[in-house]
């Protein structure tokens, strides 16, 4: 029962990191092709999105795992 419980929470995590990335990708996006967001505030989003997506992969065998 206990594995289950910890499955699951691996699987939210795993949707809350990778739900934050998709958000942080779409601004991204949309703010370059409208050209609305200034270069400092554009290369923090973008330094946002890479540190997520290492999270990620440093995450994914710990997701996995159980």
């Amino acid at each position: 029962m206990e594995s289950g419980v910890f499955c699951l929470r691996n699987k939210r995590l795993e949707q809350f990191v990778v739900n934050i990335s998709a958000k942080i990708a779409d601004v991204i996006e949309t703010a370059q092709k409208r050209n609305e967001l200034p270069a400092d505030s554009q290369a923090t989003l973008i330094q946002a999105h890479l540190d997520l997506e290492e999270l990620y992969v440093q995450l994914d065998p710990f997701l996995n795992d159980h």
